[in-house]
């Protein structure tokens, strides 16, 4: 969506040639969205299954924090 936010393409960078593009302002804000919502669904994916696994609770939350890491 990017590449293709300007028609045609090439007005992007080149601003004499006649052309449109979208609001790239709210597009960003979208995309930015989009991709914190997608990340945290992939960071809380596993913890449901950690907790369903037979070891202590303290191992649980060992293995929850290990995984938290991945996060930073």
């Amino acid at each position: 969506m990017t590449a293709f936010q300007c028609t045609p393409v090439p007005y992007l960078w080149d601003k004499t040639i006649k052309g449109r593009c979208i609001q790239t302002g709210i597009f960003h804000f979208v995309n930015a969205g989009l991709n914190v919502f997608t990340d945290l669904l992939i960071f809380a994916l596993p913890i449901p299954m950690l907790w369903g696994i037979g070891l202590p609770k303290r191992q649980k939350l060992g293995l929850c924090v290990v995984f938290s890491l991945g996060a930073l």
